[in-house]
């Protein structure tokens, strides 16, 4: 697990699928010095961080536990975001 630090609190990030491979792991612990703080915020911060990673965070969906959320539902201390890459297949 890959952290980032800045100050105490914390968003969990899970990427997902070939996002793990761009993103260099499965898993990002961000800081971020005020909650809460957007899930538009998080994918940016997580963009800069793999910029290898850009196109498809763009076109990547967001779930905050079992539901896909709109990028700017707030996110609090602790809460997890996970990153679901597009999907192709025949």
């Amino acid at each position: 697990m890959k952290q980032k630090a800045e100050a105490n609190s914390v968003i969990l990030v899970e990427c997902c699928g070939v996002l793990e491979e761009l993103c260099g792991g499965s898993e990002y612990r961000l800081m971020f010095p005020r909650m809460p703080v957007t899930i538009a915020t998080v994918v940016e911060r997580l963009t800069n961080e793999c910029p290898a990673a850009r196109d498809m965070l763009e076109r990547s969906a967001c779930a905050v536990g079992d539901r896909i959320v709109s990028r700017e539902q707030p996110l609090q201390h602790g809460e997890r975001l996970v990153l679901l890459p597009p999907v192709s297949g025949g």
